[in-house]
């Protein structure tokens, strides 16, 4: 079973797919961020059953990127969108009132 994730980050998907024995793909435009996530499965047990692979890469042109690296066909899509550029707009941003009413809903 393989888990494609891509936007990602700092690598939680990739995680929780290696705790669960499940194999993963995840791709990050930002270097600095594929460093972050490999060194973060470095830090957890090994699992020779499983593979997960952080690949820099543009999620844009995931179909190339699957040929050039001969990736399997995926089983799941799981992710977190990438909202940091929404974080700095006011409009966008929910406020503590409106959390506390939906969260008390």
């Amino acid at each position: 079973m393989w888990v494609l994730d891509p936007f990602l980050g700092t690598g939680s998907t990739l995680l929780a797919a290696k705790a669960s024995g499940r194999n993963a793909v995840g791709v990050e435009i930002n270097q600095r961020y594929v460093r972050i996530a490999k060194q973060r499965l470095s830090e957890t047990p090994r699992n020779h059953a499983t593979k997960q692979l952080a690949l820099k890469g543009d999620s844009s042109r995931l179909a190339d990127l699957f040929r050039e690296r001969e990736l399997p066909k995926m089983d799941y899509c799981i992710t977190s969108p990438p909202y940091w550029n929404q974080l700095k707009r006011a409009s966008m941003r929910q406020t503590l009132g409106t959390l506390m009413i939906t969260r008390s809903s």
